[in-house]
C-alpha cells in the first residue's frame, strides 16, 4: 500500500475518533431538562382579520404584473394594495368603486391622493400614492398612520375584488 494513502487513512481515522469523543463529552442536561413553551398568541391590539373567500393574498409585488391589483401583507401587520395602473385611472376607478359599494365620501383631494371616508363609527382616509412604476393604496387612521383594523382590511378587499 502506498505510504501517502496509509498516512491519509490514519489521519482521517484519528480525526473521526476525536470528533466522536468530543460529541460524547458534551453536557446533555440542558437538552434533557428542556420543556415545551406555550404557543404564541396575537396580542389584543394586533387584530388578525379573517380572510374572506375570494380574496387572493400575495406577498410579492411581482405578482401584480399578472393582473391589475394585489393585496400585500407587510411584516408589521399592515395591508396595502399595489396597482398596475396609472394614477389617473387608479383615482377614477377607486372613486367609482367606493361609490358603487356605498362608501360615504366626505371629500376628495386628488392632488394629495386622498379620499376622506365617513364610516359608521369613524372616519378613514384612503391614500393613493404614485410610486412611478406602481400605485400604492392604503387606509390611514385619524393620526395618518397605516390602519391595521379589520375595517381597513374590508375596504381594501372590496376594492381589490373589483379591480382584479
Amino acid at each position: 500500500m502506498n505510504k501517502k494513502i496509509f498516512f491519509l487513512r490514519v489521519i482521517v481515522l484519528g480525526l473521526s475518533l476525536a470528533l466522536l469523543a468530543a460529541c460524547s463529552s458534551i453536557d446533555k442536561t440542558a437538552y434533557k431538562n428542556a420543556r415545551t413553551l406555550p404557543s404564541l398568541e396575537i396580542p389584543p391590539n394586533l387584530m388578525a382579520p379573517a380572510v374572506s373567500e375570494g380574496v387572493e393574498m400575495v406577498t410579492q409585488t411581482d405578482s401584480v404584473a399578472a393582473g391589475k391589483a394585489a393585496l400585500i401583507w407587510e411584516r408589521d401587520g399592515g395591508l396595502l394594495m399595489v396597482l398596475n395602473l396609472d394614477y389617473a385611472t387608479a383615482w377614477m376607478q377607486i372613486g367609482e368603486i367606493l361609490k358603487a359599494k356605498g362608501f360615504s365620501i366626505k371629500s376628495e383631494e386628488k392632488a394629495k391622493g386622498l379620499y376622506h371616508l365617513q364610516l359608521q363609527d369613524s372616519s378613514k382616509q384612503l391614500s393613493i400614492e404614485d410610486r412611478g412604476v406602481k400605485i400604492l393604496v392604503t387606509i390611514l387612521d385619524s393620526k395618518k398612520r397605516r390602519d391595521h383594523s379589520n375595517e381597513a382590511y374590508q375596504i381594501l378587499s372590496k376594492i381589490h375584488a373589483e379591480l382584479r
